[in-house]
């Protein structure tokens, strides 16, 4: 059985309520990679990584996309390439620093800006551009 990114928010929404740092650490961690998710399955083109890794890559991708890469408002994919890097910065800070406090206030607002954006991708991203 093949895991999706409404997978991933369900599991970040379940760490919310798990009570421990780490678990609020994980869900803004999987938030991010539900997000990160939602949006590569949506596109035509994957970026090139060969400057970068593959999520500066995408994030990149979508903030510079030019017109005839992707079937979608060029504006749109920039907004969501911000908004994912943003969300990265979540993930990262869960995941990296690990000496900082991570309130279950700081997964909460990881998770809710990621659905948020999940939301944005699935509405904008099946709209072609004119």
């Amino acid at each position: 059985m093949a895991t999706t990114p409404s997978d991933l928010i369900q599991l970040a929404n379940e760490s919310l309520k798990a009570n421990s740092e780490v678990s609020y650490r994980n869900a803004a961690s999987r938030a991010y990679y539900a997000l990160f998710h939602e949006v590569t399955s949506r596109l035509t083109n994957l970026p090139d990584r060969k400057e970068s890794g593959t999520h500066e890559s995408l994030i990149t991708y979508l903030k510079t996309c030019n017109s005839g890469e992707e079937p979608y408002d060029i504006k749109e994919l920039e907004n969501i390439g911000y908004k994912l890097g943003q969300s990265k910065l979540y993930r990262v800070e869960a995941d990296y620093k690990l000496d900082d406090s991570f309130p279950q206030a700081k997964g909460q607002r990881a998770v809710d800006f990621a659905k948020k954006v999940m939301q944005q991708a699935q509405s904008s991203m099946k709209r072609a551009a004119c």
